[in-house]
């Protein structure tokens, strides 16, 4: 994956997070899904690409 990837999946996830379409009408469950994904998903992303920031991908989809 190259960092135009993980830029595109971060975007897609802050908007996600952003979005007043949820299923999850309460608000810090709705933030505890999203960060969860999140985590584990850099996880994942940490073990395709070793050079993979994992706080700077956590910051860009939790941007507000």
């Amino acid at each position: 994956m190259s960092r135009k990837d993980y830029i595109l999946i971060a975007n897609t996830i802050n908007e996600t997070l952003k979005s007043n379409n949820s299923l999850i009408t309460n608000q810090d469950d709705k933030f505890n899904a999203i960060e969860s994904i999140v985590f584990n998903l850099s996880k994942s992303l940490k073990i395709d690409n070793k050079a993979f920031n994992r706080q700077r991908f956590y910051d860009a989809c939790m941007k507000s």
